[in-house]
């Protein structure tokens, strides 16, 4: 069995390398996919991400840094890389990994470093996300990681795209005890995620809507007791872009959107299209030209109702993505 000596990235380490390990990785898993990699980190990011991160906590005398990076060597030369990000809330971590062909084995071994690190802050996981092509439930690196104690998630997260300008408003929409929420807090939207299980989508909710901005935007489905069943939000932004298609975007998108239903209420699918289209007519009343959401698997019902409103894949490969956990 080949040795390797584990230590923590320094700043004379080549981040050039360092980055192809990490891009060439990401693109063995994605080959049995037929998934073209889509990996835009730069080296010097790279170095910014893992080592100034250190620094800024040492600095600042701070007990955690926000990530921390390690590398397997053998015979003088890294073979391996993994660094670890640390989420500000829960203090889990989440591993981005990189190694040559035939030096997998170290992935272990890196693996220990990145899990003393997360318990040291306080987390109680680790994750890592892998990338599947619609309709699949397994692949090889599925099969990798649950050998290093990782256990898959029973859902997986997609994003989709609407063209909310080529969106037709039905007949007679019906648009009773849907309103603008305005007075909404931030903090009940978080419970309602995290009260659905949608842990992920609840970390990013919080890093995209930090404080409430006029550009964001919040609806509510209330019943007759004046409870919330279901809730949307997005935040609109001016955008100007070409797609691969030809088509040419100059006016203002939904950015971060989510739809929401609260399962104990058990709507029916009838009212969750309802609420779906309501909070498509509010962009369209914005002028909004495009909306786009990560939407889980959980709320199937939801996630079928949107396709069938015109929601499609985004990128240039149909894909979704699905969570692996480590317990520490």
């Amino acid at each position: 069995m080949t040795s390797f000596n584990i230590r923590e990235v320094r700043p004379s380490d080549d981040f050039e390398h360092l980055n192809d390990l990490i891009h060439q990785t990401l693109k063995r898993s994605l080959e049995t996919e037929n998934i073209t990699p889509r990996y835009f980190v730069k080296a010097d990011q790279l170095r910014k991400m893992y080592v100034s991160s250190k620094d800024e906590a040492e600095d600042n005398q701070l007990e955690v840094s926000y990530r921390r990076g390690f590398v397997a060597e053998c015979n003088g030369k890294i073979a391996a890389f993994m660094g670890v990000t640390l989420a500000d809330d829960t203090r889990n971590g989440y591993i981005s990994p990189g190694c040559m062909e035939g030096a997998e084995q170290s992935l272990a071994q890196l693996l220990e470093k990145c899990e003393q690190v997360v318990r040291e802050a306080g987390g109680k996981q680790l994750c890592r996300f892998t990338t599947l092509l619609p309709g699949k439930v397994r692949n090889r690196e599925i099969a990798f990681w649950e050998k290093l104690g990782f256990v898959v998630d029973e859902h997986y997260y997609a994003l989709i795209k609407l063209e909310v300008d080529e969106w037709e408003t039905p007949e007679k929409l019906n648009t009773a005890n849907i309103k603008p929420a305005d007075d909404v807090d931030l903090s009940e939207i978080m419970a309602i995620l995290h009260e659905e299980g949608l842990e992920e989508i609840a970390r990013e909710f919080k890093e995209e809507y930090p404080v409430k901005t006029p550009d964001h935007v919040f609806l509510t489905l209330q019943n007759e007791q004046r409870e919330i069943i279901a809730i949307a939000y997005y935040r609109v932004i001016k955008f100007k872009d070409k797609s691969k298609a030809g088509k040419e975007y100059d006016g203002f998108g939904a950015f971060g959107t989510g739809i929401h239903f609260r399962s104990k209420y058990q709507l029916p699918r009838k009212e969750k299209r309802r609420f779906i289209q309501a909070t498509i007519q509010s962009m369209k009343e914005l002028g909004i030209t495009f909306a786009s959401t990560r939407i889980s698997s959980k709320d199937f019902d939801a996630f079928i109702e949107m396709l069938a409103e015109g929601f499609y894949f985004q990128g240039d490969d149909p894909h979704v993505q699905i969570r692996l956990t480590k317990q520490l």
